[in-house]
């Protein structure tokens, strides 16, 4: 076994926006675990804490997107209604990039579950509307989820948005 060279997190991350990351078994098994809760190894190295930051991003950005897709969907046509509940869910595509890029285990993905809805959760902090926000962002996000596995947009996936929106609502 050799001296294992480990590359700098802008290497990692120059190698992983141009495809070019790769890594060897033998480094894998011979890299020490730094203090981060990072992995080395096909994943992108990225540190524990800019994992949990993007999950509260991620959580705060996803109750924008739910409200915007309900308004949109409720105001909108059916083609438009249909893209932003069942194709267009960019929070979710973040959150499937931070999993892959960082591969957080059982528990790291607990944690960074629990972030998310702590960002989530960051809605009731503007003044005035905050509870309104929550709501329609949750009934937004919910009625995508319903639309995605239905493969449809209609009053039952909206009847489901707003049953889960006051549950969730109900338990905050």
């Amino acid at each position: 076994m050799g001296k294992v060279k480990s590359a700098t997190l802008s290497q990692n991350y120059y190698a992983l926006v141009n495809g070019k990351l790769k890594t060897n078994k033998e480094t894998q098994k011979t890299r020490v675990k730094s203090a981060t809760l990072g992995h080395a190894g096909d994943k992108a190295s990225i540190s524990g804490l800019t994992y949990v930051g993007g999950k509260l991003v991620s959580g705060a950005a996803s109750i924008l997107e739910g409200t915007t897709d309900l308004i949109g969907g409720i105001f909108g046509g059916k083609e438009y209604r249909e893209y932003v509940h069942i194709y267009d869910n960019w929070t979710q595509d973040f959150n499937d990039s931070l999993d892959k890029a960082y591969d957080p285990g059982k528990v790291g993905r607990f944690v960074g579950d629990v972030a998310s809805g702590v960002g989530q959760s960051s809605a009731f902090l503007i003044p005035y509307v905050g509870q309104f926000v929550f709501f329609t962002g949750v009934m937004g996000n919910s009625v995508s989820e319903a639309a995605q596995k239905t493969g449809k947009v209609g009053v039952r996936e909206y009847v489901y948005g707003a049953g889960s929106a006051a549950m969730e609502w109900a338990l905050i």
